[in-house]
């Protein structure tokens, strides 16, 4: 429950920001891009001969390609990532402002309307039979006061209230469905820092607690007002000042009775990790790095045998092979190669007894081996 509440937030402050007036001036060009298509940097011109790499994982091409009388001018926006073009956007924009914007996608396409203010009004979503679902926005001022979903399916429609405190912020969103079932959502502030967040449908409750500097801290899920599950975050500040880092966490599951203990490096890399039952250690793992990479995770279990995970890269960095030893036998050794081609080689008595090809995490091929050679051979 906590995991898919958290999402809905994200989900809906990417809603807040995507109502917002601010248009950065399209012109053409090539851009530094982050996931959402903002504009972060100029590379050049379009023909600049750059591609998406991992220094820079995505890139946001505009392009003009009209001009009316009236004023309104269309450009393109073509987000791509290293797998390829994330995402296809025309914009209508007059005096600055943008009018509107049309998204494809491979099942379909979304029109986005802007009202005089350049906020959001209206959204169509549109799939292979027509219109899919129908978004309309009203404001009071820059303020969002409702959401009215209307659904081709009727049972999945929905409305949304917003309410604010007297300086602006927000103080609670209410959803009602189709059926009448009603979900609320609380928020408290503290000066200007959201400090605490209460979510609801009338059977379970979701409480999020933050910290002095704004960082998530605590969150908590009770169904009929039972505690049934939990997350702890601890933060500190590695030279004293600055920014805040994540350096541990614990969640608890009422389900599973397990408490899960994670503990961070400064670069917030998971440096031990335990699973215990009322105060009973089941599994421990340690992860050992040398620079930025991993070299071994240890594992220790409580009804199994010890394990370690040896990980060895080239010069560029790339992980060329991994070996899992089982209380000092090597029993698992995994060989990568390009195209996302590994070759897994399993081991009995450290002698290897089944070979595994994957490509792009598929399996293609399987060889029984005995006395090491192949007796049996298997495609997929």
């Amino acid at each position: 429950m906590i995991r898919l509440v958290r999402r809905l937030q994200i989900l809906f402050l990417l809603l807040l920001l995507s109502t917002g007036p601010v248009l950065h001036a399209l012109t053409e060009g090539l851009y530094r891009s982050n996931t959402v298509g903002m504009k972060l940097e100029t590379l050049g011109p379009l023909d600049a001969g750059r591609a998406p790499d991992d220094e820079l994982p995505y890139l946001l091409r505009v392009r003009r390609l009209s001009s009316l009388s009236d004023g309104t001018e269309r450009h393109e926006r073509i987000l791509e990532g290293i797998d390829g073009v994330e995402a296809r956007t025309v914009v209508e924009s007059r005096g600055g402002r943008r009018i509107r914007e049309t998204e494809y996608t491979n099942g379909g396409y979304q029109e986005r309307e802007y009202n005089a203010d350049g906020l959001m009004e209206r959204v169509t979503v549109h799939d292979s039979r027509g219109v899919l679902e129908e978004r309309f926005y009203t404001y009071e001022g820059p303020r969002l006061l409702e959401l009215r979903s209307d659904h081709r399916d009727p049972d999945t429609s929905y409305r949304e209230t917003f309410r604010y405190t007297s300086e602006g912020r927000l103080r609670s969103v209410t959803r009602i469905d189709a059926s009448g079932t009603r979900r609320f959502s609380e928020y408290l502030f503290r000066d200007t820092t959201l400090v605490e967040e209460w979510h609801s449908d009338g059977r379970e409750d979701l409480v999020i607690r933050y910290g002095e500097a704004g960082q998530l801290v605590r969150a908590e899920a009770y169904r009929g007002g039972e505690l049934i599950e939990w997350e702890r975050w601890e933060w500190t500040r590695p030279a004293g000042s600055g920014p805040v880092v994540l350096s541990g966490k614990v969640t608890w599951d009422a389900g599973t009775g397990r408490t899960e203990t994670f503990a961070f490096d400064a670069d917030e890399r998971v440096v031990t990790h335990t699973t215990s039952r009322d105060g009973e250690v089941l599994l421990s793992r340690r992860m050992t790095y040398e620079g930025d990479l991993l070299r071994a995770e240890e594992v220790t279990q409580r009804d199994g045998p010890d394990e370690i995970v040896r990980y060895y890269h080239n010069e560029d960095g790339s992980l060329t092979r991994s070996e899992r030893l089982r209380d000092g036998s090597l029993v698992r050794l995994r060989e990568y190669g390009e195209n996302e081609h590994v070759r897994e080689t399993r081991f009995i008595a450290e002698e290897p007894v089944l070979r595994i090809e994957f490509v792009a995490g598929n399996r293609v091929r399987e060889q029984v081996i005995q006395d090491g050679e192949v007796v049996r051979e298997r495609h997929f």
